[in-house]
């Protein structure tokens, strides 16, 4: 009787620990990404939110979620609403075309702009996921990306 009286006790304790525990996780915040420094509204703005630390950032295939925004003012917000709070980074690029990618020139160039979050500076290829990211805590969180043309 008391093994099966422990058991229980051990049970109701587990399972409230994990109600808890999915409760905190599950938590979803607000992110608003404005967008500065477009030449023009031809187009649209790519977004792409990364949540996870790879060695291939901003690659496409770690990509967490993504948003094709049309641009309609010059300088645009884009809301995505039910994130789960958590640390995260995010990329962005002008796709004038409409091709869906980031155009080059031969030698790996960005024909159109592109930005990150936290805005860094970057000599040589895109920053390091540290160096973009940012933490989503809760409620609502208002980020601004700098677009960068090379090729003007």
């Amino acid at each position: 009787m008391k093994t099966k009286l422990l058991f229980i006790y051990f049970t109701i304790g587990f399972l409230g620990f994990n109600f808890l525990y999915a409760q905190e996780g599950s938590k979803s915040c607000e992110l608003e990404v404005k967008v500065s420094g477009l030449k023009n509204q031809k187009g649209s703005v790519m977004l792409g939110i990364y949540n996870k630390n790879h060695k291939g950032f901003p690659d496409d295939k770690y990509i967490f979620k993504n948003v094709d925004s049309k641009i309609s003012i010059p300088e645009p917000s884009i809301l995505i609403s039910k994130i789960p709070c958590g640390k995260y980074a995010a990329a962005i690029f002008h796709d004038e075309n409409g091709n869906k990618k980031l155009d080059k020139n031969l030698i790996g160039i960005p024909k159109e702009g592109y930005g990150f979050s936290n805005n860094p500076k970057s000599n040589f290829g895109p920053p390091n996921y540290e160096k973009a990211e940012f933490q989503l805590d809760s409620g609502k969180k208002t980020i601004t990306i700098k677009m960068v043309y090379l090729m003007e």
